[in-house]
């Protein structure tokens, strides 16, 4: 009977990854200017290492700016010089971006399946444990597959 206590207790502290909570969304090696606001109708302020994102927070990056948002789950997104993007959720089952314009390549790892999604007008890019490169201008995209798998749909 004390054996089976022991390993009930030991089991019941594991972290369960089936249900759904935040992840942690921190920019960091920032260069240049690159603008953050907490959602679409805020006002755009002077974003710093460290700088927190929640969900449907946007950032923007100018001709000299560029920046890596770091994710608590191992994810990380760089994103370069003229880039317009949104957090639209960040979360231990699904991670939704969506690319305005610009450039961004992303190092996903897909933990415990979970999915992470880049979305831009022209198409959808949506990640299969992989490395790659997407690059929106107006109505066109261009997606770059560096490694792993990737699905993408317009």
């Amino acid at each position: 009977m004390k054996t089976l206590m022991a390993a009930f207790l030991f089991f019941a502290a594991v972290p369960s990854y089936s249900a759904e909570s935040p992840v942690a969304v921190r920019l960091a090696e920032v260069k240049g200017v690159v603008s953050a606001r907490a959602s679409s109708t805020a006002a755009w302020v002077d974003a710093k290492d460290g700088t927190m994102l929640a969900p449907g927070g946007e950032l923007k990056s100018e001709a000299n700016g560029s920046a890596v948002l770091a994710f608590s789950d191992g994810n990380k997104v760089k994103f370069g010089p003229r880039t317009t993007f949104a957090v639209e959720g960040a979360t231990t089952l699904t991670t939704s971006l969506r690319l305005f314009s610009g450039r961004l390549q992303a190092w996903i790892r897909r933990a415990n399946k979970a999915d992470f999604v880049v979305r831009h007008r022209a198409g959808v890019a949506a990640v299969r444990g992989t490395v790659f490169e997407m690059l929106g201008a107006g109505a066109g995209l261009k997606i770059v597959l560096f490694e792993g798998a990737l699905d993408v749909l317009d």
